[in-house]
């Protein structure tokens, strides 16, 4: 099982956003730690970096996830979910209750520790208010 610790921090507030100007911030987002693996049209992610990467087992990593919020939406949590050699998905949430406004650009900190049991992990994290507004998956083996 994986631990994960969140913060969260807005940036700044942007007056017009659009999803074309901050793709292009990264084009390479989706082959560098994962990609998306749900819908844009609320949080868009943009940058998403873990470090260290590549995974070791049992060693803490911050994953910073950042987006800009492209209408209004009031996060009540964050769910990381980890799947462990395609079989079952466990999942571990952390309450947000925070209201993000259009424009708002905002920065996930998430602390995990990965597991220690060898194998073939898929691991998703998902932000939500009553339904899913984003979701990043990555996929990492350990040895």
């Amino acid at each position: 099982m994986m631990n994960f610790f969140l913060s969260f921090s807005l940036i700044n507030a942007s007056i017009n956003p659009s999803v074309s100007e901050y793709s292009d911030l990264n084009p390479s987002l989706s082959q560098e730690v994962g990609q998306s693996c749900g819908a844009t049209n609320i949080y868009y992610i943009y940058d998403v970096d873990i470090e260290p990467w590549p995974p070791t087992p049992g060693l803490y990593a911050q994953m910073n996830m950042t987006g800009i919020f492209l209408q209004n939406a009031d996060v009540q949590e964050v769910i990381l979910g980890t799947c462990y050699n395609g079989m079952v998905w466990n999942y571990n949430s952390i309450q947000v209750g925070y209201p993000y406004n259009f424009g708002d650009e905002a920065i996930f900190l998430i602390g995990i520790v990965f597991p220690t049991q060898p194998g073939n992990y898929i691991n998703n994290i998902q932000l939500s208010t009553n339904v899913h507004i984003s979701c990043w998956q990555y996929s990492y083996t350990l040895s």
